[in-house]
């Protein structure tokens, strides 16, 4: 069977990537017997992102990126969605 698009991981980037193709025929493909097994235990169990207290200095990396990050899609335009 062909497919318009196959996205290789189901955490939560894949996942999210997938509800905005709408109209297409996506497959999804993970190591993990379930789709969103590592959403679920992110930030033990509580999905750390919609916490209401997100802050850049609560992440590792680039501080200047996850600053822009958080900017453009907060945790309330995350529940939003």
């Amino acid at each position: 069977m062909i497919r318009d698009i196959v996205i290789i991981g189901a955490g939560a980037s894949g996942l999210m990537l997938t509800s905005l193709l709408k109209n297409r025929d996506v497959l999804v493909i993970d190591g993990n017997l379930n789709v969103g097994q590592k959403v679920l235990i992110s930030g033990g169990g509580k999905c750390n992102i919609t916490n209401g207290k997100v802050k850049p200095s609560n992440y590792f990396g680039n501080q200047r990126f996850i600053r822009n990050v958080i900017k453009r899609f907060d945790q309330d335009r995350l529940l939003k969605w």
